[in-house]
């Protein structure tokens, strides 16, 4: 490739990074706010994180460790101070009403993958995630129709 085509690449690749920045945080924040719930951040809740960011297209153009540094902020915020960290979380999330369905959609996708990474839905990660998708506007059934049933929780 040229240099003007390098250039233009590298351009193209921070202007789509930029457009996806607040998905990447809302779907990060989603995922803190899950992780925590149960009052750990298991190894398996790591793994699946990792996986998401490295199989979700959206997710994928980041530079890993951003998102990952990211979520790590916002665990330490939670476990700071609960209502501050989670408040900060909400206000990422809520972020995504302004955005198109999908990738709101996607947001409460990240969190459930989260939530049943070490193959355990807890009812305190399931409550995080319907608070999810009530700021997002969405229905959970939609999501987690059979857990939350099955717990009812919804």
């Amino acid at each position: 490739m040229s240099v003007w085509g390098d250039l233009r690449e590298a351009v193209r690749e921070k202007v789509e990074q930029q457009r996806h920045r607040g998905f990447m945080e809302a779907a990060m924040s989603a995922a803190a706010l899950v992780a925590t719930a149960d009052g750990k951040v298991s190894f398996a809740e790591r793994i699946a994180l990792d996986r998401l960011l490295e199989s979700c297209r959206d997710l994928a153009i980041f530079d890993p460790h951003e998102a990952v540094d990211f979520f790590n902020d916002r665990v330490a915020e939670l476990g700071e101070n609960a209502a501050v960290g989670r408040q900060t979380c909400l206000d990422h999330i809520a972020r995504m009403n302004d955005v198109d369905l999908d990738h709101a959609e996607l947001v409460v996708r990240v969190a459930l993958a989260l939530s049943g990474a070490d193959g355990n839905y807890s009812d305190e990660e399931l409550i995080q995630v319907i608070a999810i998708c009530d700021i997002l506007k969405l229905d959970p059934q939609q999501f987690a129709g059979n857990i939350a049933d099955a717990k009812g929780l919804v």
